[in-house]
């Protein structure tokens, strides 16, 4: 009985001091996409996020749906990345004007320009 006891201590004791497991590709932004220029309703476009090592990758938004429009604006959740910038741009392939975010907040299509088609974090 005490043997059992003294096992069962032994192995509470390993693990309580085990260490916490880090991820190796931590995500640094989390965004949603609207077909709407307030980050609000229910035209939503898709969540996006963006891993540690996809940092200055351009990646596509979700294409425009029949009938329903592109992307107007995006809402960023979650922002780890200190240092770096997530730009969005009009163009399918990162090219051209683009506007940029760099915390929590809702980011609207500028005047002039009629959706966003592409981002990349660039640090």
């Amino acid at each position: 009985m005490q043997f059992n006891s003294l096992i069962a201590a032994a192995m509470l004791a390993m693990t309580a001091n085990a260490a916490v497991v880090q991820r190796q590709n931590p995500n640094i932004v989390q965004f949603s996409a609207f077909r709407e220029g307030d980050c609000s309703g229910s035209a939503s476009a898709g969540m996006y996020i963006v891993s540690q090592s996809d940092k200055d990758t351009c990646k596509a938004l979700a294409p425009p749906a029949a009938c329903v429009g592109s992307v107007r604006s995006i809402n960023v959740e979650m922002y780890d990345a200190e240092g770096c910038t997530l730009e969005v741009y009009p163009t399918p392939n990162c090219s051209g004007p683009s506007q940029q975010i760099s915390e929590v907040a809702c980011l609207p299509i500028a005047s002039g320009l009629d959706n966003f088609n592409s981002y990349k974090v660039s640090c």
